[in-house]
């Protein structure tokens, strides 16, 4: 099933159908596309928005049995820094014999609790025990070098260290992503929601990017409003200044015709 099947088959998980009603009269109407993104980002649902709305650059891959409530199983997390900019974490679980390593990367200046998951099966448990070893003597993760040969990848995925969840499709990973950036941006001012919804009718289109490269842990989402220089100027000084960005960060450019919200996980 490709990425845009996946987006339009997702199903409401948090409604909150009364804030999104709640639409000022008095606005002039939106176009389907301004609608469908405050509806998305209101709600925390990613379903509302359409395909055209999107540009998805994820795949999940879990060939393990991780998905919820996997404190249980863990033996050890090991947690280091990485170039200054990355937390990286190291969990090792025994599932039924089995023994996973899952190593993630999160954000180390803005406290993102989303992270990309690479996976692994240690062959036994000397070899998850000696990667243990090894992580805690260097102090963290590093890099690919660092695994032992012994130790065989069973995916990607993505992680939410709160909820203590690994996804198991890459529905429930586009779910996470965009309900955590919607969240981070309804807190980031009082009266965002009603600020949203009044400007979002001025703006003539509207996209979300979400993208993570194949060999690294990072992920980017990146929600983009496009609009004239008066509506960008605008939005400008009564939303994105006096916003709280310091978990992610929010950029007009009048030359390029858009404001856009990036969020790196």
């Amino acid at each position: 099933m490709g990425y845009f099947n996946i987006i339009d088959s997702l199903s409401d998980k948090r409604v909150d159908e009364g804030m999104v009603s709640s639409i000022s009269k008095n606005t002039k109407k939106q176009n389907k596309d301004t609608k469908r993104m405050v509806d998305a980002v209101l709600s925390g649902q990613i379903s509302k928005l359409s395909s055209k709305d999107m540009d998805i650059n994820i795949e999940v891959r879990n060939d393990t049995k991780l998905s919820k409530n996997n404190k249980k199983n863990e033996k050890y997390c090991i947690v280091g820094t990485r170039m200054g900019v990355m937390r990286t974490e190291v969990r090792g679980y025994e599932l039924n014999g089995d023994y996973i390593v899952a190593i993630m990367g999160y954000n180390l200046h803005n406290g993102s609790t989303i992270s990309k998951a690479m996976l692994y099966k240690c062959m036994d448990e000397d070899v998850f025990k000696k990667f243990k070893e090894k992580m805690e003597y260097q102090g963290g993760f590093d890099s690919k070098l660092d695994l032992n040969v012994n130790m065989y990848f069973k995916g990607t995925t993505f992680y939410d260290s709160d909820r203590d969840v690994y996804c198991t499709s890459t529905k429930e990973a586009l779910d996470m992503i965009f309900s955590y950036c919607a969240d981070l941006l309804c807190g980031s001012l009082s009266g965002f929601n009603s600020l949203f919804t009044r400007w979002l009718p001025n703006f003539e289109s509207c996209r979300l990017d979400i993208t993570s490269s194949k060999e690294g842990l990072g992920t980017s989402a990146l929600i983009y409003l496009y609009g004239d220089e008066e509506t960008l100027d605008g939005f400008s000084d009564e939303v994105c200044v006096p916003m709280d960005k310091s978990r992610f960060h929010a950029t007009t450019s009048t030359f390029y015709g858009y404001v856009v919200f990036t969020f790196n996980l």
